[in-house]
């Protein structure tokens, strides 16, 4: 979270700052000194059916059925930074939410030194948010946005919080409009939930990309790349290959070999469109997903989200949606599957097939504080499901989830 980036904006852009504050570039002088900081969310979430547990993410390893709680969207964090000279600064920030340990330990989330040489120049090195998309470094700052959490078929399948690495950002005006382009590379550090109690270590794994964008008028595109180059192998599941290749002859042996993830590549090319003028705010973000592993499947991912603000009210309408590329129509598993119910039962949980529709307030209480409120309407086309954990066999992909949330920074 960057509170501070609006102040080198100029006025008209201010409204989409608020939407977008951490990723925008900072070009004013501040204050020498310590600042400290944080931001949080207090969330209430229902579930309406038995027959999955919503989840908020990936790394959430366990999500809610037919009940009211706080974990799967509640948060906080606290930013300690200190401004050396006008040319290097340090950032902290501690995050807590819930995780792949299934608890709330505070983890760190930043972790940074700051150089500005120039104006048109920004490096940095140590713990950084992993940039890939627009919102990427402020997805855990309710305040930060209008919705009560980010599109989970967009954000949701996001594997990486964070990277220890650097990047480099260069920005420079472009006729009445505002360039920038960042490049960024680092080492993964975090676990990743994948069937039951097991988790896939990330650790070691790397991961590069870069993007371009523009700023002009009420415009504010981006287009951009990055790969992450998986490391280690889930010896956990070496018992359910080993078992693919025996049950599917041939074509078993291929698919657990096409399932390795030591070696793997995972690139994704990405696109995002904001439109702010007055009260009206529309954003559109699309990604193609192309692995070299089936664990992490090729997929398309997007989503457009319309708001109009009238005085503190903020309503908005949104829609989101994935789909796995490499997929039968009609089974919902690679072709040629073996004929093995758990074989089958564990294909069709790294598949994604998933639409949200969601309804939803945002009422700015103070400068400081928002209240949310939203109803997510999701379809899974079945037998394919997305970010649900323990689907049942006979579940009709359909559900209803509601959510409230207060939502502040300090």
């Amino acid at each position: 979270m960057n509170r501070f980036a609006t102040r080198s904006l100029p006025r008209r852009f201010c409204a989409l700052a608020l939407l977008m504050l951490p990723c925008l570039p900072v070009t004013a002088v501040e204050e020498m000194g310590f600042q400290l900081g944080g931001f949080g969310t207090l969330g209430l979430t229902y579930n309406d059916s038995d027959d999955f547990a919503f989840v908020r993410d990936s790394f959430q390893p366990d999500g809610i059925k037919n009940e009211v709680s706080t974990k799967t969207d509640s948060t906080l964090g606290i930013q300690a930074r200190y401004r050396f000279t006008p040319h290097l600064d340090a950032v902290v920030q501690l995050l807590s939410r819930h995780d792949a340990d299934g608890s709330f330990p505070p983890e760190v989330n930043w972790a940074y030194l700051k150089y500005t040489p120039t104006p048109d120049w920004d490096l940095r090195a140590g713990r950084l948010s992993w940039d890939v998309y627009m919102l990427s470094d402020s997805r855990y700052v309710g305040y930060s946005f209008l919705w009560v959490r980010p599109p989970i078929e967009y954000f949701g399948v996001q594997q990486l919080s964070h990277i220890d690495g650097f990047d480099v950002t260069w920005t420079r005006p472009l006729d009445s409009g505002l360039f920038w382009i960042k490049a960024y590379g680092g080492f993964a550090d975090e676990e990743l939930p994948i069937e039951d109690a097991q988790d896939y270590d990330l650790g070691g794994s790397y991961v590069v990309g870069a993007h371009a964008n523009y700023q002009f008028g009420d415009w504010w595109l981006r287009l951009g790349f990055a790969r992450e180059a998986l490391d280690e192998a889930a010896d956990d599941l070496q018992p359910l290959f080993e078992r693919m290749a025996t049950a599917g002859g041939e074509t078993g042996a291929e698919l657990a070999d096409d399932m390795r993830l030591a070696g793997a590549d995972v690139d994704h090319f990405v696109v995002g469109l904001l439109y702010s003028r007055g009260p009206l705010r529309l954003q559109f973000m699309f990604d193609h997903s192309d692995s070299d592993t089936l664990l992490f499947t090729d997929f398309y991912t997007g989503y457009a989200t319309v708001s109009y603000r009238v005085g503190d009210w903020t309503p908005f309408l949104s829609f989101a949606a994935i789909e796995s590329d490499r997929i039968d129509r009609e089974s919902g598993f690679p072709s040629g599957s073996p004929d093995d119910a758990a074989i089958q039962a564990f294909l069709r949980d790294v598949r994604y097939d998933q639409h949200t529709t969601s309804l939803g307030v945002r009422r700015d209480i103070t400068e400081n504080v928002a209240l949310k409120f939203q109803v997510d309407r999701l379809w899974a086309k079945s037998p394919a499901v997305t970010m649900m954990r323990d689907p049942a066999p006979d579940w009709d992909g359909r559900g209803t989830v509601v959510t409230a949330t207060l939502d502040f920074v300090f």
